[in-house]
C-alpha cells in the first residue's frame, strides 16, 4: 500500500493551495446513460455558466467537482483528489485546475473560442468519468502509463475517442485544430499536443468511421 501511495503521490496532485483559489465544489445525483450523453450541459456552457457546467457534470458522473486555479503546465487538466480514493466511489472528489500562468506558452484559456473551449472541457470531462469508472489500483495503473510518452499517448488518445463516441466529436475537433494549428501558443508546445493527442485529421477519420458504422448498424 506504501508503494501505491507513492505512485499516486507522482501521479496526482494533493490539494496544497489555500481556498482563495476555489471556484466550486457541487456534486449531483447520477445520470441516465439511456440518454444522450451530455446534452443538458451544452445550454451551460462554460463561458456563460460556469457554476452550472460543473453543477452538471457532477450531477452526470455522480461525484463531487472542484474548480481551482493554478499554475500548471497546460491548459486545463482533471486529477482525483487522492484522500478521496479510499472512500465510497460515489463520495470521490475532482479538481479540475485552469492554468494562471502569465509566462505560459501554451494555449490560455481566454483565447480560445467557445466550440473549442466546450472540447476542452468535454476532454477533461472524460478524464474524470474514465477515473470514476475505476479501483483505486486502476488508477494507479492510469499513473503508471503517464510515465512514458507512449503511455500517456495511449491514454490521451482513448479519452479523445471517448469525446467522439459520446457525439461531441465536433467540439473536440475545434479544440484540436485551434490548439494545434491556429492559437499563439509556442511551435514546441503545439508539437507537444501534436504527438501526445489525437490530431484534427485523426479526429475526423474516427468521427467519419463513428458515422459509417452507426449506418451500417442502423441498416441491420
Amino acid at each position: 500500500m506504501l508503494v501505491a501511495l507513492i505512485i499516486i503521490n507522482v501521479f496526482l496532485i494533493i490539494k496544497k493551495r489555500s481556498d482563495k483559489n476555489n471556484i466550486l465544489l457541487s456534486k449531483g445525483g447520477g445520470y441516465n446513460s439511456s440518454s444522450p450523453l451530455f446534452d443538458e450541459m451544452l445550454p451551460f456552457h462554460p463561458e456563460t455558466n460556469l457554476e452550472q457546467f460543473v453543477g452538471n457534470m457532477a450531477k452526470l458522473l455522480n461525484c463531487k467537482i472542484l474548480i481551482r486555479k493554478s499554475s500548471i503546465s497546460t491548459t486545463l487538466n482533471a486529477r482525483p483528489v487522492i484522500r478521496s480514493l479510499f472512500g465510497r466511489r460515489e463520495q470521490r472528489r475532482y479538481v479540475i485546475r485552469i492554468n494562471t500562468r502569465q509566462d505560459f506558452d501554451g494555449v490560455k484559456i481566454e483565447e480560445v473560442p467557445l466550440d473549442a473551449k466546450i472540447g476542452l472541457w468535454f476532454h477533461e470531462l472524460m478524464h474524470i468519468k474514465d477515473y470514476q469508472s475505476r479501483s483505486i489500483i486502476g488508477i494507479i495503473q492510469r499513473g503508471l502509463q503517464y510515465l512514458t510518452v507512449a503511455g500517456k499517448r495511449m491514454f490521451e488518445h482513448e479519452i479523445d475517442r471517448m469525446v467522439i463516441m459520446s457525439g461531441y466529436g465536433r467540439y473536440l475537433y475545434r479544440w484540436s485544430q485551434y490548439s494545434m494549428q491556429e492559437s499563439t501558443a509556442s511551435e514546441k508546445y503545439k508539437a507537444f499536443k501534436s504527438m501526445i493527442y489525437l490530431t484534427p485529421e485523426q479526429i475526423q477519420k474516427e468521427i467519419s468511421a463513428r458515422v459509417v458504422l452507426h449506418s451500417y448498424n442502423s441498416a441491420s
